[in-house]
């Protein structure tokens, strides 16, 4: 159980870090295989460390955006100065032609 208490251990501290949890940026490193070795799976050892891992997790949206979160984000790139350009957007975010029907729903 002591390895176990090491993983978690060392979530907590790079979560403390601001380092970030999801397991795109861990994998391949000593801690998510040890995770998975003593605790199941990376899930379960981010879970365990006392972290809603929905909320770490950058692949599912945690919940379906509304239409002012996407007119609020819109906003503030715009703001910021930022390249809002329908092809820059769809690269960067990769976003694909299906989505665009769906997205378009919201306006």
């Amino acid at each position: 159980m002591r390895n176990a208490q090491v993983v978690i251990a060392e979530i907590k501290q790079r979560a403390r870090a601001g380092k970030p949890l999801n397991s795109g940026a861990n994998r391949g490193d000593w801690l998510y295989a040890n995770a998975v070795r003593y605790l199941g799976s990376w899930r379960a050892a981010v879970e365990t460390a006392g972290f809603d891992y929905d909320e770490v997790n950058q692949r599912r949206p945690k919940k379906p955006i509304t239409r002012e979160e996407v007119l609020s984000k819109i906003r503030e790139l715009s703001t910021q100065g930022k390249d809002l350009g329908a092809d820059l957007l769809r690269r960067r975010y990769k976003i694909n032609r299906n989505k665009e029907v769906e997205s378009k729903e919201l306006f």
